[in-house]
């Protein structure tokens, strides 16, 4: 029982796998093979939806369809389907024209008896219009000119029924139509592709198709190299799309491969040649349709680039595609709002990745189904359908927002000749496409420019006459939106303020205040005043007036420069009228100097002239006179060069404490002027003395022998106090030369000054004299035992101990030994161990036979006198050395005891030198010549007996070791001692023992089965 549950549950988890993936194998595609993305919603992308410009509808009392629409190069709007209330026929086909604000400029209906309506609609070059669709059961095309005008129409069919549905134009004029037939083909219902030229006639027709399959095209499109594609639907089941040549041959087939309820409704073509394609699809899990976008790629052999879905809870079916210049796309569909229980009409725009920007819906109480939709070259977009109810033609248009003013200014009443008055428009234009502007005064430009996006201001008003103006502001963007706002303007009339005088016009000096200047003022229209004065148009007072009555003003300002000055009252009414009055007033100038100037001496000389001079002008006059005060004493002025006066001292004492002076001048106004005062100081005559040792300039001497004598001699013409100084101690004072001796002075460096004092002559000599030593430090060293703890050191010292003997009269500062035993040179500073000797010990413990290292000494006394061994011509070398003898030893392996071997035994010798190393290893045996070692060695060229085996090694300092030597036994059988062998095991035992055991767990294993 246990083991049929197994079963059941296998075989129920069985067939259930298989289920799920035969239904994921036939519907499991359409988010996978087909690549179709989820069904999404609009997502945020900052942009604004177009709005609704306008809508009409037009019809009469039977049902009224506008199927197809297109723009022509003027921005004309053509909307044609079929019509029931107008005509000779029960159904005819339906011709209308729009201007782009949705005026109708005409309408035609053109058909038969028969039904006859248009499915497929496109425009010439020449702006002619071609229509296809459906007779009574064949395809018509039919032309007319841009006024509506009939001009020819041909048909195409046969038994059965045809329908065409779309039509395009190529790039010479030719006209390609595609619709579904039933009397041609493999199919109940095939594709046919049928070519005219531009006069009707017919090139060539195909059909295309499965036996099996009803299919249709709904619309075609041309790209920029004729290409004609084809979308539309196979069955009802899977979207279709065909692309031919202008031959009409097929170039590739897209077929959805699953096989739920979809359709491929329209297709455009972008500025890169990539295709777009809308279309609707029914997934095999949900009743509802979604809309569908697919992008096939410009090159494209019939695999798309990728699809995205979209759609909300109840049905979305796409209609119509239509693409702008910027490649975003807008698709029409009628989504059936089952809240509502209608169908409205659904406008999304995605962008060229397929990403949904925006959606909006149109539509009222009752149904509306969109057919089709157009751009014109504004980007304003236009749909056509029929409404529900009376079912009439409608066509709405989706434009960009107009252009809005904000803050809009208010009308306003202003004076003439007001001058503070201004108009400002404040335009937004939510796209930003500013273009231009333009200004109307009752109905005429006044002002016109571009627009930036900023506000507009017009202030030319204070010329207007009394009257009502009308102001309007127009913008205008890139995509032809204009709007405007009007600002109206009532201009009254106004009399102009009188002032007048009441100060003449006078003079004053400069520095004169408080003087007064008066206007006086009168309004004939008894208005509030203002008033402001200007001080050579700088305002300087301000504040109200009343009417025929005083202003007065106060000059405060002492400062002013000399000069006229216009002093102007200005006084306006609440109106803005004004007016103004002036009074000037003369500042005279006092006298102005420069140029002073001192003697250009400054120091005493007998019979010297000390001179002075200052330059005097006046701005406004002539200079009259002109005094020197000097010490307090005034002294008149009369030597006169180019306006620069002169007075000069002769003989002038010095006074180093300094003279007082300025200068005094009066203008011909009777203004004085004074200078600062200012000091002249006139300095003592420096001294001329001569000081020298020994008699020379030469101011050092050594300390072997400081006797000095100092001679001073005064070069100056008048004798004076003569004294001398010795380090700050005045050592003689005498009025002329001295001869001193300072013998008593030690080694040092001293200052040597003279003083002379006199009542025009003072100063002083100043000079060093250097008592002191001046020869270097001697050292002493030879390569021996008495400076050298070694002086032959070897490899394995650590240290070598360095000393020198330094003689100096006066102390040492320091001694350096400078050595490179670190491979660079380096000054290591020695230790003083008394009595003039000096050490330092160099490591060279990292040095090896056969290297050296160089040294050398200097040093240096307390007065920076430097010595060097043999005046540093000198350098000292220390080798090291190897002296000890290398150790070789014999290594091999006896055959028995520990002289007994065979013919194989192996000899092996090894030698060793920690100091400069092994050069060579020696061997012989018994009485041979010497062998120099290269590798081990054995006896077998030798018979059985004893031998002697000597050796010895030399080190590569040339160092040999004694003779040592072994004796050894040779025997005559060659035996080799076994290392290291197994003891042999039998394999056949080992197999066995495997059987046995693997009988035992086999024996084991059924037993507990069972």
């Amino acid at each position: 029982m246990k083991k049929q549950r197994i079963y059941i549950l296998f075989i129920f988890i069985f067939f259930s796998l298989n289920t799920l993936i035969i239904i994921k194998s036939l519907f499991g595609n359409y988010s996978n093979n087909e690549n179709e993305s989820d069904v999404n919603l609009p997502k945020p992308s900052g942009e604004i939806p177009l709005v609704e410009e306008w809508n009409i509808t037009w019809g009469g009392i039977n049902e009224d369809h506008g199927r197809v629409i297109e723009s022509d190069s003027l921005n004309n709007i053509y909307v044609a389907g079929s019509t029931m209330s107008f005509g000779e026929g029960s159904t005819d086909v339906c011709l209308l024209k729009f201007d782009i604000s949705g005026n109708l400029l005409w309408n035609i209906t053109w058909g038969g008896l028969n039904p006859e309506f248009a499915n497929g609609i496109a425009i010439d070059s020449s702006n002619n219009i071609y229509l296809t669709g459906r007779t009574l059961s064949d395809v018509f095309l039919a032309k007319f000119d841009n006024l509506g005008a009939y001009q020819w129409n041909v048909t195409w069919g046969g038994d059965g029924v045809e329908t065409g549905n779309g039509i395009v134009i190529d790039s010479v004029g030719n006209l390609y139509i595609a619709g579904e037939t039933n009397s041609f083909g493999l199919g109940n219902y095939d594709i046919f592709l049928i070519k005219f030229d531009n006069l009707g006639v017919l090139k060539w027709n195909y059909t295309y198709g499965l036996t099996s399959a009803h299919e249709r095209l709904y619309d075609l499109v041309i790209d920029s190299k004729d290409f004609i594609y084809g979308a539309g639907t196979s069955s009802a089941t899977r979207h279709l799309l065909i692309k031919f040549n202008s031959s009409g041959n097929e170039e590739w087939t897209y077929r959805s491969p699953t096989a739920y309820l979809c359709d491929f409704s329209g297709v455009v073509v972008d500025s890169y040649d990539n295709l777009f394609v809308c279309g609707s699809t029914q997934s095999f899990f949900s009743s509802d349709y979604d809309m569908v976008l697919y992008k096939f790629s410009n090159g494209s052999t019939g695999s798309y680039e990728w699809a995205k879905g979209w759609g909300g809870p109840d049905d979305e079916r796409a209609k119509e595609i239509a693409i702008d210049v910027f490649n975003d796309i807008y698709i029409i569909g009628d989504p059936y709002v089952y809240t509502a229980s209608r169908n409205d009409i659904l406008l999304v725009k995605f962008n060229s990745s397929g990403e949904s920007i925006w959606d909006l819906t149109w539509g009222g109480d009752e149904d509306e189904y969109p057919y089709s939709i157009a751009l014109d070259s504004f980007g304003d977009l236009y749909i056509t359908g029929r409404t529900g109810g009376v079912f009439d033609l409608f066509l709405v248009k989706y434009g960009f927002k107009l252009p809005y003013f904000i803050n809009i200014q208010e009308n306003f009443t202003m004076f003439e000749s007001e001058t503070t008055k201004s108009i400002t428009w404040i335009p937004i234009d939510d796209y930003s496409n500013y273009d231009s502007y333009w200004i109307l005064q009752n109905g005429t430009i006044i002002e016109e420019g571009d627009w930036d996006g900023s506000q507009i201001n017009f202030s030319t008003l204070s010329d207007l006459s009394p009257d009502i103006y009308n102001f309007t502001c127009f913008v205008n963007t890139t995509r032809s939106k204009v709007n405007s706002s009007t600002v109206l303007v009532t201009v009254l009339a106004n009399h102009f303020p009188q002032i007048y005088n009441l100060t003449d016009n006078f003079s004053v000096n400069v520095g004169t205040i408080g003087y007064s200047l008066s206007w006086h003022g009168i309004d004939r229209d008894a208005n509030n005043l203002t008033y402001w004065i200007e001080r050579n148009g700088v305002r300087v007072e301000s504040g109200f007036w009343n009417n025929n009555t005083n202003i007065v003003f106060f000059e405060t300002n002492n400062s002013l420069l000399n000069g006229l000055y216009n002093y102007t009252c200005f006084v306006n009414d609440t109106s803005g009228a004004m007016n103004y009055s002036s009074i000037f007033i003369k500042i005279n100038s006092l006298p102005q100097y420069s140029g002073i100037t001192i003697p250009s001496i400054n120091t005493y000389a007998p019979n010297l002239n000390y001179v002075y001079n200052c330059s005097w002008f006046d701005i406004d006059g002539i200079i009259n006179e002109v005094k020197f005060e000097f010490n307090y004493q005034n002294f008149t002025v009369s030597d006169n060069f180019n306006d620069e006066y002169t007075y000069a001292f002769k003989d002038l004492p010095a006074n180093e404490t300094g003279y007082q002076f300025r200068w005094h001048a009066m203008d011909d106004d009777g203004a004085w002027t004074s200078t600062d005062w200012q000091s002249f100081i006139l300095y003592k005559q420096g001294v001329h003395m001569l000081i020298l040792f020994n008699g020379t300039q030469e101011n050092l001497f050594d300390s072997f022998n400081p006797i000095v004598n100092i001679t001073i001699f005064n070069l100056n013409s008048t004798p004076g106090n003569l004294q001398l100084f010795v380090d700050s101690q005045l050592i003689q004072q005498t009025e002329s030369h001295s001869l001193i001796n300072i013998s008593q002075y030690l080694n040092g460096v001293y200052n040597i000054t003279t003083i002379l004092i006199d009542q025009n002559y003072t100063g002083y000599e100043m000079q060093w004299l250097n008592i002191q030593e001046i020869s270097p430090p001697v050292i002493i060293f030879d390569f021996s035992e008495d400076y050298l703890n070694t002086t032959i050191p070897e490899y394995y010292h650590k240290g070598i101990r360095i000393n020198c003997t330094v003689f100096d009269s006066s102390p040492l500062h320091w001694v350096y030994l400078c050595e490179n035993s670190s491979g660079i040179f380096l000054n290591r500073s020695m230790i003083s161990v008394g009595n003039g000797d000096w050490v330092y010990e160099v490591d060279i413990s990292h040095l090896n036979w056969n290297d050296g290292f160089n040294f050398y000494f200097f040093a240096n006394d307390t007065w920076g006198n430097i010595g060097t061994n043999d005046n540093a011509t000198y350098l000292y070398r220390g080798n090291i050395y190897d002296y000890q003898n290398p150790i070789s030893t014999i290594f091999y392996i006896p055959h028995d005891n520990p002289n007994m071997i065979n013919i194989s035994t192996s000899f092996r010798i090894t030698a060793d030198d920690i100091g400069s190393g092994i050069s060579i290893i020696r061997y012989k045996i018994n009485d041979s010549d010497w062998i120099q070692y290269a590798q081990p060695f054995n006896f077998s060229p030798y018979s059985p007996g004893t031998y002697e085996i000597s050796y010895y090694s030399v080190d590569n300092a040339g160092n040999a070791e004694e003779i040592k030597s072994i004796i050894v036994v040779l025997i005559s059988t060659e035996e080799s001692t076994p290392q290291g062998v197994i003891p042999s095991f039998d394999l056949s035992l080992l197999i066995t023992l495997i059987s046995i055991l693997s009988l035992i767990v086999l024996f084991k294993y059924k037993k507990r089965i069972t």
